[in-house]
């Protein structure tokens, strides 16, 4: 089905007359583990952190139709503030890639919120093979299951890309 999806993608990259295309607004979900790299306390009560992030993306929409990027390895590294039993702020690059090693860039980006149930901003580009020409935005809620306190904090993520093909 990945495979079918990928062609899909490369005939409408090779069409010229569709300079811009809107692919749609597809959900986007998957599972996380933050790996802790480095601590660095900061003014007041605020200490900035260094992570990755391992995961994979799920592959359903939801109505049995395969999402854009199903099954595909996440893999960030980012930079967090924390204080006051808040992230202060979040940013992250991650790639997303298929087992070939093709995929697309995501920055992900969020200000001041609760640890257990926060919203990122997400942004892809940049991609390799088939995504070469894809974009997406939207924004993803991410619940921690596990406290930032822990050694490898576990959550999920869920939220909704608008696609287009340029």
């Amino acid at each position: 089905m990945r495979t079918l999806a990928a062609a899909a993608l490369l005939i409408l990259a090779s069409s010229p007359a569709l300079a811009t295309r809107d692919l749609g607004t597809m959900p986007f979900s998957g599972v996380m583990t933050v790996e802790w790299i480095a601590s660095e306390p900061s003014d007041g009560d605020v200490e900035t952190v260094r992570y990755r992030i391992v995961g994979s993306v799920d592959g359903d929409t939801g109505d049995g139709r395969e999402a854009l990027l199903s099954g595909f390895d996440l893999r960030c590294v980012g930079t967090m503030e924390l204080g006051g039993g808040l992230i202060q702020s979040d940013e992250a690059s991650c790639r997303v890639t298929d087992r070939y090693g093709e995929g697309m860039w995501l920055d992900l980006a969020s200000g001041q919120d609760t640890w257990s149930w926060h919203t990122l901003k997400a942004r892809f580009g940049d991609g390799t093979g088939p995504y070469a020409t894809v974009r997406g935005e939207g924004e993803l809620t991410r619940a921690m299951l596990i406290p930032p306190g822990s050694t490898a904090p576990m959550g999920v993520f869920h939220g909704f890309i608008r696609w287009s093909r340029e």
